[in-house]
């Protein structure tokens, strides 16, 4: 008898725990967040739980809008940007699948972005013609006008490099630079530009002295680099980079109106928290609180 009882005990705090991590904890216009996807975006990104309310928001805000619409996306579209993947990275189907797996990445998690990817630019595929319209030499030299920091070269450079397992803590980095948590790893070092790979010189070289670069998430975590000190730094004329002028431009004058876009949604969204007494009675983590909109 003691058994079974103990054995029913086991179950029902399985089950609790369950209840706790699988039920749903919002609401976004009919798209709902559970405690799974919370907990799932917190290890993935090592968000705070209130950001990591945040991404899903915006991601099922997302997802409303692509069902409104209609919008779908089918196997051969996805083939054939996995194809065009590939093709970019000179590999084959199966090379690709290989190169992504040695990456520590699912390949079911990688076709899914790719899904993924397909559906917002199908979203915001307006807003892009948009952009693309306003790509004019004009506003392709006032852009490298008013962001001359963006187009400069530099004979070395002095960087703090900033390592960890999650972003939690480079983020708190960010806020307050003087801040030295004993789970990041810190170096510090002055590299000649000719002996930088092209990846990480793209990176600091859109990076302003006394700046910080965006996380960067690796194989092994997240890092980050603060920029020291740039020497022999130079701005490159214009016809030099006009290429980049104009990737400049559109990325940016995209991100704006993706925001903008993304910000209408969710002053029309009806986003509700949904309060779980007993998961305080337990003692676990509720839901962050996030003020609930209303449709208009």
């Amino acid at each position: 008898m003691i058994k079974k009882l103990l054995f029913s005990a086991m179950i029902c705090a399985v089950c609790a725990n369950a209840e706790v991590v699988n039920g749903v904890i919002a609401v976004v216009d009919d798209e709902p967040i559970t405690g799974y996807e919370l907990a799932r975006v917190q290890k993935l990104t090592g968000a705070s739980p209130q950001a990591a309310m945040e991404i899903l928001i915006g991601q099922k805000l997302q997802q409303s809008e692509i069902k409104r619409r209609g919008i779908a996306v089918n196997d051969a579209e996805i083939d054939a940007r996995l194809k065009a993947i590939a093709d970019q990275n000179k590999l084959s189907l199966d090379q690709l699948k290989t190169a992504v797996q040695k990456q520590g990445i699912n390949y079911d998690d990688f076709k899914a972005n790719v899904r993924r990817t397909l559906l917002e630019e199908k979203l915001y595929g307006s807003i892009f013609a948009d952009v693309q319209h306003r790509t004019t030499p004009e506003n392709v030299k006032k852009f490298y006008s008013q962001n001359s920091s963006l187009f400069t070269t530099f004979d070395s450079i002095t960087l703090t490099r900033y390592i960890a397992k999650s972003q939690a803590p480079l983020d708190r980095i960010r806020t307050n630079p003087k801040l030295r948590p004993s789970d990041v790893y810190v170096m510090k070092g002055t590299l000649k530009a000719n002996q930088m790979d092209e990846g990480l010189k793209y990176i600091v070289t859109n990076v302003e002295q006394g700046k910080f670069s965006p996380i960067i998430p690796t194989r092994n975590g997240y890092e980050m680099f603060y920029v020291n000190d740039k020497k022999g730094l130079r701005t490159l004329d214009f016809d030099s980079v006009q290429d980049k002028a104009i990737e400049g431009y559109v990325t940016s004058e995209r991100k704006k109106a993706i925001t903008e876009f993304n910000d209408r949604l969710r002053s029309n969204a009806n986003i509700r928290i949904i309060e779980r007494p007993q998961a305080k009675a337990q003692g676990a983590k509720t839901a962050p609180k996030v003020k609930v909109q209303k449709r208009q």
